[in-house]
């Protein structure tokens, strides 16, 4: 269904008004094509996982004005632990039609079904808060556990080009979506030793109308060509949710006193009707409409001057049947400002600035919202092109800023939310440092290599004490990522050999455990390699064989949290396996 996904780093409020100072991802759908093509694949992997899928595409009329597009994916796994199931569907279909030389019609359809089970805490640590150093396959939930997804979207988009460079694009895309999930959490039950399941579960419908109409091209003034964006958009959601939770702060426990070494996942299914005393009904209307300009200014040969504002009318309430919260925000101006400088043969060099703002989803101690996220990035950087272009690196400088972002409350006796409650954290800054090398080191040779460091800190809170320390030590400061792929000259041309090196500092968390005692919990600095070996069979046919985490290596990717000391919230990384694929373009 994605053709390709567009990241684009820093604060995205320009290009979407309710964003985050960190990165957009842009997924890009596949379109027609001009000439009749197929390409399918089918895999089978570890843990029983089978995979298909079919994509066509081609004309449907002899003049090509015409195009049509399906694409078809259904897989069926387990997983490395107990009990595991992922059932995931999709299907596509999208239309192309040229309805004169300059105007294109585009409308598609898609249908996305997952089901699949999860550990929704993870596995819990000891009261010592120490890993337990249970089997990776071990299931702490039970066995009615699910989290199931379900979307239809339809969409539609008119491109016209007009004469002298301008254009006119506009999209519309209706979702109507559904989502479901039952889960369990562990909780220590001191008084009679061992963990407790703690259950929630939720029932949401959503419908989401949203349009997008942009106009941009190009002007000459003062003798250089300059490039102009204006546009507008509405989004409209309303959805509707049931959850059934009593309390963090006296939660409803399934079981007590279980011995993990010896669960066998049975529990009595908790009554999730329309007359359970937990069930907890509320609808969100959210709308935000939009205006937004952006320039790109040849200041001189080598100087262009970005420029860009926008302005975002933003309404959210949530009714829960007996009150009514609200949070609107009118005429909300977001900036962007940025400069490039050519200043070498093949390098560039750029500063940029933008802020953004985001509604936030938590409530407070009064069951209000919290107010608005609001966000600055400043990024200062290098870009190069080397090998006659077909090397490409970079390396970025950046720093961003937070204000009021959500912080879970320690003290939940007075909170009336049953999802919990919140307060605003004050001000954090993330500083770092971003450098990335991608291309051909010669023809038959890609490589891909990143570093990125960065430490979030506190810089005011309501608890002086946290100020000047970092906001999470359970995230790595460091990622270091390498990829390359070969393809073997001469009579093993066939052939190409790929490997893969992602690497993390350390994570960790420091708490008092149940027995008065400073601890630390840790996942020491790890690196996991995969490889990779493709055979071309035929002109159209290719054999691929993936193993990931080569060497087996056991690793938590998620650490306790200090917020439920003692509860599920570890998770183990996955161990090795194996996915043979087999793929056909014609």
């Amino acid at each position: 269904m994605q053709d390709r996904v567009e990241v684009v780093r820093g604060a995205t409020g320009l290009m979407q008004g309710a964003g985050n100072p960190s990165a957009a991802i842009n997924m890009v759908r596949k379109r027609p094509t001009s000439t009749w093509q197929f390409k399918g694949s089918a895999s089978a992997g570890s843990w029983d996982d089978y995979r298909l899928m079919a994509d066509v595409s081609g004309p449907l009329t002899e003049d090509g004005r015409v195009r049509a597009r399906l694409v078809g994916f259904g897989q069926d796994a387990s997983d490395f632990y107990d009990l595991a199931f992922n059932d995931k569907h999709l299907g596509y279909a999208t239309l192309d039609v040229d309805l004169t030389e300059n105007t294109t019609l585009n409308i598609g359809y898609s249908h996305l079904y997952s089901n699949r089970n999860l550990i929704w805490g993870g596995m819990p640590t000891s009261y010592g808060y120490q890993h337990l150093d249970l089997s990776r396959s071990t299931f702490v939930g039970a066995d009615w556990e699910y989290n199931k997804t379900e979307a239809d979207t339809f969409y539609a988009s008119l491109a016209h080009d007009f004469d002298g460079g301008w254009s006119l694009n506009f999209n519309a895309t209706y979702v109507d979506g559904r989502y479901g999930m039952l889960g369990t959490f562990l909780l220590p039950t001191p008084d009679v030793g061992g963990h407790g399941h703690v259950w929630w579960a939720t029932q949401s419908v959503r419908y989401q109308k949203a349009a997008d109409l942009k106009v941009s091209g190009p002007v000459s003034w003062f003798g250089r060509k300059h490039d102009l964006v204006f546009g507008a958009t509405v989004n409209r959601q309303n959805e509707r949710d049931t959850q059934w939770f009593k309390s963090w702060d006296d939660p409803d426990f399934l079981t007590r006193g279980v011995d993990l070494a010896t669960w066998n996942h049975a529990i009595p299914r908790p009554d999730t009707s329309s007359t359970s005393p937990l069930r907890y009904v509320y609808s969100t209307r959210y709308k935000q409409d939009s205006l937004y300009s952006v320039g790109r200014f040849n200041v001189a040969d080598t100087l262009d001057l970005l420029l860009g504002a926008r302005l975002d009318w933003y309404d959210k309430v949530i009714d829960t049947g007996s009150s009514a919260i609200s949070f609107s925000e009118n005429a909300n101006l977001t900036k962007y400002a940025g400069l490039t400088w050519k200043f070498a043969d093949r390098h560039s060099a750029y500063v940029s600035y933008t802020d953004v703002f985001q509604p936030q989803n938590q409530r407070n101690l009064n069951g209000d919202l919290l107010p608005p996220k609001s966000g600055r990035n400043y990024e200062l950087g290098v870009k190069g092109e080397y090998l006659g272009g077909a090397l490409n690196g970079s390396i970025a400088l950046f720093r961003i800023d937070e204000n009021d972002r959500a912080a879970w409350l320690s003290d939940q006796s007075a909170c009336t939310v049953p999802a919990g409650c919140y307060g605003a954290a004050g001000l954090v800054r993330t500083e770092g440092v971003d450098i990335e090398l991608q291309g051909a080191l010669a023809p038959n040779w890609q490589i891909g290599a990143g570093l990125t460091y960065s430490e979030t800190r506190y810089r005011k809170d309501a608890n002086p004490d946290n100020i000047g320390h970092r906001l999470s030590t359970a995230d790595p400061t460091t990622l270091f990522k390498l990829s390359t792929q070969y393809t073997l000259p001469g009579a093993l041309s066939r052939l190409t050999l790929g490997g893969r090196v992602n690497w993390q500092s350390k994570m960790y968390r420091d708490a008092t455990n149940a027995y008065g005692e400073a601890v630390r919990i840790q996942q020491d600095a790890r690196a996991i390699v995969d490889i990779s070996a493709s055979y071309r069979l035929t002109k159209n046919l290719n054999l691929k064989l993936d193993i990931n985490n080569v060497f087996d290596k056991v690793y938590y990717s998620t650490i306790a949290a200090d917020d439920w000391i003692w509860g599920a919230t570890e998770a183990y990384g996955r161990p090795r396996s194996a996915l043979l694929t087999l793929n056909a373009g014609y």
